[in-house]
């Protein structure tokens, strides 16, 4: 899921908690080939060390339980392939793995049905991202060796001064996200044929896809709760985490 999903489903759990949701994305965007593993087993190794890092740790945690039910699910897997198959039937253009713009745009679509519906996830957002950065989010990320915790946090302040969000209130700002991002990765832009199947996709899909989002969001909200216990569980391939966060 995107980043609107994953707090979505961390619902109403400790600001940390939720910090930890978005952090394995963020760092995907400042570095590219930093993973959240090894902050994992560096504040694994040191329970108590930084106050709050358990509860990131536990949210990174569930970000990944997410993500793995979310990319096997129906809602993702049946969205995704109804718009790689529009793009290759409106353009043969070369230049373009439609694989991934389905991916990402499957993703972007859903936040953007959770902002209509919930306008003020873009405030929970913005507020997960500044509410802790120096006390928190600075050394916890520190402990990377790929990254440098000053660039991060001078990174997460242009990301909510920057109010990205903006763009998710509309299809053609979703598309002109999705451009940007494939630029960066070195493929072509849509082409305009291409936006427009897009849009019909998410016109087509809208109404069924709402209900299976509310669905699985509400699912993943209730076990949310269970994560945010002293002792929560560690995603599958991930070590396992320590209990203590809570207090």
């Amino acid at each position: 899921m995107n980043v609107i999903g994953h707090l979505a489903c961390a619902g109403d759990a400790p600001g940390a908690f939720r910090l930890g949701t978005l952090l394995p994305d963020l760092l995907a965007l400042h570095t590219r080939r930093a993973r959240p593993r090894a902050l994992v087993r560096h504040w694994q190794e040191r329970p108590g060390a930084l106050p709050g890092a358990d509860a990131v740790v536990a949210g990174i945690g569930f970000h990944h339980e997410v993500d793995r039910r979310f990319h096997r699910s129906a809602l993702f897997v049946d969205l995704a392939r109804a718009i790689q198959s529009a793009l290759g039937a409106a353009s043969a253009t070369p230049g373009l793995k439609r694989f991934l713009p389905a991916h990402v745009l499957a993703e972007l679509f859903l936040d953007h049905l959770l902002l209509s519906e919930q306008p003020d996830w873009e405030g929970r957002f913005y507020g997960a991202l500044e509410e802790r950065p120096a006390s928190l989010l600075s050394p916890f990320v520190a402990a990377h060796p790929l990254v440098d915790a000053d660039s991060f946090v001078g990174f997460i302040a242009r990301l909510s001064s920057g109010r990205f969000l903006d763009e998710y209130g509309s299809h053609e700002g979703l598309l002109r996200r999705m451009d940007r991002v494939l630029i960066r990765f070195g493929q072509r832009p849509l082409e305009p044929a291409e936006h427009a199947a897009v849009i019909e996709v998410f016109h087509r899909h809208a109404l069924a896809t709402g209900v299976q989002l509310t669905e699985f969001v509400g699912a993943l909200r209730t076990e949310a709760r269970e994560w945010t216990t002293p002792v929560p569980r560690s995603a599958p391939g991930m070590p396992p985490l320590q209990p203590g966060f809570a207090s």
